[in-house]
């Protein structure tokens, strides 16, 4: 999920997460804007990873959270999510639901063209081609769209560029991904249910 606002986010996200914990259980975390992006996740669920927080974390109104259920990648901290990557234009951070079915064919071309991985996940592939993209010059929505061309597969996905928050996926549409309006911004969540609990007014599917 992802949400934008006026107002500081900590505890929407928090509410959010909580809403989506079916989803996945194996690990949570979230990404905020203030200043940099600044990450808390681990092992384990949201009331157990995100239910204390230091001051960095009260202020942000920008930000991604994310709860895992492995698809791609074993169970580890080195796979939790949201993912950060420097690119040529700042921050990139990810949260992705879904699975790339060409991931093992990304994985080794981009290896053979001297790409590091830290995670086994295909999640990094995703968020490290799009840095790759804006490293050429593109837009971000540009180098978005390069990257959903060489994906297969189905998914979800929010991204945090600096403080911008980023909504897509797969074309068919296949994994589920909606944006809702809330009290001073906007929401944007695997289901519904996340931004009901918000109070929020869901608007349409991504």
């Amino acid at each position: 999920m992802g949400i934008a606002s006026k107002s500081p986010i900590l505890n929407l996200l928090q509410v959010g997460l909580r809403a989506l914990q079916h989803r996945g259980q194996e690990s949570a975390g979230i990404t905020i804007f203030d200043k940099e992006h600044i990450t808390q996740k681990g092992m384990g669920l949201v009331s157990e990873v995100l239910d204390d927080f230091g001051e960095e974390f009260t202020k942000g109104t920008i930000g991604i959270g994310h709860v895992r259920y492995s698809t791609a990648g074993g169970s580890s901290v080195k796979n939790a999510q949201p993912m950060t990557v420097s690119s040529a234009t700042g921050e990139l951070s990810i949260g992705h639901n879904g699975n790339i079915s060409n991931q093992e064919q990304l994985r080794e071309e981009k290896e053979n063209s001297g790409w590091a991985f830290m995670s086994d996940t295909d999640s990094e592939i995703i968020v490290r081609m799009i840095a790759n993209y804006l490293s050429k010059n593109h837009t971000i929505a540009k180098s978005i769209q390069l990257a959903m061309e060489e994906m297969i597969g189905s998914y979800s996905i929010v991204l945090l560029h600096n403080d911008e928050v980023y909504a897509f996926r797969d074309p068919l549409g296949i994994k589920p991904l909606c944006i809702g309006q809330i009290k001073d911004g906007y929401v944007v969540a695997s289901e519904s249910s996340a931004i009901e609990i918000m109070d929020g007014n869901v608007i349409r599917d991504v």
